[in-house]
């Protein structure tokens, strides 16, 4: 029962997230589309890392680990948004040129 509950709530999540892309992100990445990503993919090791390490990094001083993670957040909710909204605004220009030549 509790199984079937689970996949229910997986299948109700997938739903949302579609809804929200209705279409495939189609667009090839740019340079900087690229760069964003792996300053995006980057910055969540740092703070995966800088969460598993935080024993060390308080050894080092009290309050590195806080002041650490607490810049890459703020990074990360400054730098997803803007690599969001590029990369859908790439996609838009991607799927409306492929409707033009049909």
């Amino acid at each position: 029962m509790r199984r079937l509950r689970m996949v229910a709530w997986f299948v109700s999540v997938r739903a949302r997230i579609a809804h929200h892309l209705p279409a495939p992100l189609a667009a090839p990445e740019s340079v900087v589309l690229a760069a964003a990503r792996r300053r995006v993919i980057g910055a969540l090791l740092l703070l995966a890392l800088t969460c598993l390490g935080a024993g060390e990094f308080r050894a080092i001083s009290p309050l590195l680990p806080a002041v650490l993670g607490l810049a890459l957040l703020v990074f990360l909710a400054i730098q997803i948004p803007l690599w969001l909204r590029a990369k859908l605004r790439a996609d838009h220009v991607w799927l409306m040129r492929e409707r033009e030549h049909d």
